[in-house]
C-alpha cells in the first residue's frame, strides 16, 4: 500500500493505512509493505518477493 493512503474503515482495509490514528493492534495481523507513491524501484523491489495483493484505489470513494 502506499504512504498516506487510505482505503476503508473495515478490519482488512484499515491494515492497509500507515495512519496510527485509525490503525489498531488487531489490524497489525496482516503483513503490509508500505512505499511512497513513485517510489518505482521500491515496488519493484518489494514485488519480487512473495506479493499476495497490490491495492491500487482508481476511484476515491469516502476518503475524497
Amino acid at each position: 500500500a502506499f504512504n498516506n493512503g487510505f482505503h476503508g474503515r473495515t478490519s482488512a482495509a484499515v491494515a492497509t493505512t500507515d495512519n496510527p490514528s485509525i490503525n489498531a493492534e488487531i489490524n497489525l495481523q496482516h503483513e503490509v509493505v508500505f512505499l511512497d507513491l513513485n517510489d518505482s524501484k521500491g515496488f519493484e523491489r518489494e514485488i519480487s518477493k512473495n506479493v499476495c495483493a497490490v491495492i491500487i484505489e482508481s476511484i476515491q470513494g469516502v476518503g475524497g
